[in-house]
């Protein structure tokens, strides 16, 4: 069975994205799919109510045989797989990376603290997701986790 053998486990807005595209390019790697949110699907099963604080269900793979049949084409050296979450989620997502796929090499990619916030808030301003002011919005990150929504829009 193929797995991944690295992991880049990213803070959304660090430029995970850029990375994805850029390594998906070479070929001895492959990445078949960004952000399966596997390790921490447990998270998704009771989403929050609020619409803008909601994953789309339909991002998030939580079936073993799922996952692992993402990797059946890879015919490359490297394997891998890029989420945001799991840096965010590392206390869930580390016993079950380790159960999986064994001692995988990881790859953090951070970014300047408040430079990722400015990111993030403009991010949900595009999507519409996002009505505060900033200074609003981070005063009610902890009722927002507390409703269980996802980590990019807390």
């Amino acid at each position: 069975m193929k797995k991944p053998n690295f992991l880049v486990a990213g803070v959304a807005k660090c430029g995970t994205t850029s990375l994805f595209y850029y390594l998906e390019q070479h070929p001895e790697i492959c990445i078949p799919k960004k952000e399966t949110f596997f390790f921490i699907a447990d998270r998704y099963k009771n989403p929050s109510t609020h619409e803008r604080g909601r994953r789309d269900p339909s991002r998030i793979i939580s079936d073993p045989s799922e996952y692992d049949s993402i990797y059946e084409k890879c015919i490359e050296k490297s394997i891998g797989e890029i989420s945001t979450c799991y840096a965010y989620y590392y206390k869930e997502a580390i016993p079950r990376i380790k159960e999986k796929l064994g001692d995988p090499r990881i790859i953090i990619i951070i970014r300047q603290p408040v430079e990722r916030l400015i990111s993030g808030y403009k991010h949900f301003l595009r999507m519409n997701r996002e009505h505060l002011s900033l200074q609003e919005a981070l005063n009610e990150e902890k009722k927002r986790e507390a409703d269980r929504w996802d980590f990019m829009a807390i």
